[in-house]
């Protein structure tokens, strides 16, 4: 015989309803785990916390067991009836809805009043949600805890049982609530793609049981064509709408594996509920097969006592009880054939138990002690009967939900194999998704390489364009700088001849009063002579003896000092004149090649920078820079040998002033021509800026365009 089972304590109660609060229904292994609580429960199993937290669930209700399965019964046989008789007169689910709706507006309007803490009934539909919603039973709720629930927070009609069955009934038709094993529970919400929708099975009326499983029919499965016009398609993408694709396409999968996750969990639940079942019914009828009463009985019918007997009596009526008030769970159709036969044996033993009973009683007792065991054993017999009729209906409603059990394990079983199918088909799609995936990255990744070559090139060019950009300001620097000094060259220049005409004027001057002097000498020797020159005339009077330029009167004696004196200073003056014009003269050009070889030096670097920058370029750049340079050159070159010629005519003719003049003119009129030719260059030299200044807006649009790719393809990834 196995170990009885010990009553519950108050503290054993109570520690197990502190383990729910803080665990919730159903985590029996941590609740029995949780040190807090163990010390308490270290003497029951998981079995003994699941049926003690239904009892005390049941007991919570209001009614026992057995009051409870009467009662579900009869309101079965009543819902059943008055569901037919509703469904006879609605032929709609929309239809039942309103005119449910109507009889509860009317109905409340009359008899629905408001009371304490009581509210009244609005809508039935969302009573029922938050009745399912707040019980938070494991399982379900059925209809009679939903009741319970409703009629304890709102004031119900008089056919509120009729209006809970038909509004159950129609959610569960449209798919708000799935029953299953006679509770109900909220649907889950399934988000589902556009492309791909998986309908969920319709309700099985006939068992008023839901699977909201997948039709193998309806999984919309892509042909091989279709696959590779899938592939053309992706490929002619764009990387955004490759990358948007992908990213649906992973998230489908992720939605598919996790709904078929979670089927894959309720079928596994299912099974392990009815492995669980299996396992509690063979364990029953172990312990059903081990005990052995009509022995005991036997046993004491030997010793022979009236007491005995009368205790034998009392237990005799609940040995079918004891023996047979298990859950009838089993899974197996000789299981209940041989609970029948075991039945039919204890009734065979009973009857037999009762006639020993009676003639020992009358053997030992007499006549006067006939009443009492005859009384005590029709009482016996007639609450035996009853059990017996019961236990009946038990069995028979133990067989129904043992045909029940096997219809559902069935269709978990059939369930779990489509799940495993449509489990390996979204596998399947998730590689293909995975590839699609792999590819993508890959355009992406090149994507970022050619960016990442194109913002090289763009950095260089900007490189470039930085040196050339300061090439240019230091060459313009130094155009400025050579202005300032071309400026400073003219004020000298005109300085000088200002100062030259002030000289030429006085030349003039001492030629008139060399030839007066002259026509004088000439006169006093009586010699005329006709084209002399200038130069001769001042050699005449030069080499002229001073008794010849002596006069009579002493006024004419200081004139002639005077004069003399003049013609030395002039002479004095013309020398420095000279010198001084020889060594600005000098100076000019020394500066005039210093800044020649400049600018030469800077047009070159310029020429080496330009071809460095636009090699693209260089067949129609090289040519015009060269034709400029060797126009310079030669400007360069003809600008240098009038200055050349110039200084050889000075040197031959030291003594020409007015030819020196003349060449100077002619050097300043050369310099400016090489001036505005090199001003000229200095144009070419701002177009190819301008040239460069549009290629480097090209650039930045260039790197501006490379962003936004990049800031796009970075929103797509993240």
């Amino acid at each position: 015989m196995g170990a009885p089972k010990q009553r519950w304590t108050p503290d054993e109660e109570a520690a197990l309803k502190a383990g729910v609060r803080k665990h919730g229904p159903g985590k029996w292994r941590t609740i029995l785990k949780d040190p807090v609580f163990s010390g308490v429960l270290y003497s029951r199993s998981n079995v003994d916390l699941k049926d003690k937290w239904r009892n005390m669930s049941v007991m919570a209700n209001g009614c026992g067991s057995r009051e409870k399965a009467r009662l579900a019964l009869k309101r079965m046989n009543q819902a059943r009836k008055q569901d037919e008789r509703s469904l006879s007169v609605s032929t709609e689910a929309i239809s039942d809805e309103e005119m449910t709706e109507a009889r509860l507006a009317t109905t409340s309007s009359d008899s629905l009043q408001m009371r304490g803490s009581k509210r009244s009934i609005i809508r039935l539909d969302n009573l029922i949600m938050e009745a399912i919603s707040n019980l938070k039973e494991p399982g379900g709720s059925n209809k009679t805890t939903i009741a319970t629930y409703i009629e304890d927070q709102y004031w119900a009609p008089t056919n509120f049982k009729r209006l809970l069955s038909a509004k159950l009934k129609y959610l569960t038709a449209t798919r708000r609530l799935v029953k299953m094993k006679r509770k109900y529970i909220i649907a889950p919400t399934l988000v589902l793609s556009d492309r791909r929708r998986i309908p969920s099975v319709p309700l099985l009326e006939s068992s008023q049981r839901i699977s909201s499983r997948v039709d193998p029919d309806d999984i919309n499965t892509l042909t091989k064509a279709q696959v590779d016009f899938e592939l053309t398609k992706m490929r002619s993408m764009t990387p955004q709408e490759a990358a948007v694709a992908a990213a649906r396409a992973v998230a489908e999968a992720e939605v598919a594996i996790a709904e078929a996750e979670d089927a894959a969990r309720e079928a596994d639940a299912a099974e392990a509920d009815a492995e669980a079942a299996q396992a509690f019914a063979e364990a029953a009828m172990k312990a059903l097969e081990g005990r052995s009463i009509p022995r005991m009985v036997r046993y004491l019918y030997n010793i022979g006592s009236v007491t005995w007997f009368f205790l034998i009596a009392s237990y005799i009526p609940s040995v079918p009880l004891s023996f047979l008030s298990f859950p009838s769970m089993d899974g197996n159709l000789n299981d209940n054939a041989s609970l029948r036969a075991r039945i039919k044996e204890l009734e065979r033993e009973r009857d037999e138990l009762h006639k020993d009973i009676e003639q020992l009683c009358m053997q030992q007792s007499g006549p006067s002690y006939i009443g009492l065991p005859t009384h005590v054993p029709l009482h016996r017999i007639a609450g035996l009967e009853q059990e017996t009729e019961n236990l009946k209906k038990k069995l028979a409603a133990c067989t129904r939900e043992n045909q029940n059990l096997q219809e559902e394990l069935s269709e978990a079983y059939h369930i779990k194999g489509q799940l495993a199918s449509l489990h390996s088909a979204e596998v399947s799609k998730n590689i293909e998704a995975e590839k699609q995936l792999k590819f993508f990255q890959g355009c992406v990744a090149a994507a970022f390489s050619e960016r990442d070559h194109a913002v090289m090139e763009a950095e260089k060019a900007k490189e470039k364009e930085e040196l050339i950009s300061r090439g240019f300001h230091e060459l313009q620097q130094r155009i400025e700088e050579l202005h300032c000094e071309l400026l400073e060259e003219k004020i000298l220049t005109a300085t000088l001849q200002s100062e030259m005409d002030g000289e030429e004027r006085l030349d003039e001057a001492f030629k008139e009063v060399v030839h007066k002097f002259y026509e004088i000498r000439q006169q006093s020797l009586e010699d005329i002579e006709e084209d002399v020159s200038w130069e001769d005339k001042c050699g005449c009077l030069l080499h002229d003896l001073s008794e010849m330029w002596t006069f009579s009167n002493p006024e004419e004696t200081s004139t002639l000092k005077y004069i003399i004196l003049s013609e030395e200073k002039l002479r004095a003056q013309i020398s420095a004149f000279r010198l001084y014009h020889s060594q600005h003269k000098i100076d000019i050009t020394s500066l005039l090649d210093e800044g020649f070889s400049h600018i030469k030096s800077a047009v070159n670097m310029v020429d080496e920078k330009l071809k460095d920058c636009s090699m693209s370029e260089r067949d129609i750049n090289s040519s015009q820079v060269d034709n400029l340079k060797n126009e310079l050159e030669h400007q360069d070159v003809r600008v240098n040998n009038d200055d050349g010629s110039e200084l050889i005519f000075k040197r031959n003719q030291p003594s020409l002033t007015t030819t020196i003049a003349v060449g100077n003119s002619d050097a300043s009129k050369a310099l400016a021509v090489a001036l505005n030719e090199k001003v000229e260059t200095l144009l070419l030299l701002s177009q190819q800026e301008e040239r460069h200044l549009l290629e480097r807006n090209v650039n930045a649009a260039l790197q501006k365009k490379i962003e936004d790719l990049q800031r796009n393809l970075l929103q797509v990834f993240l």
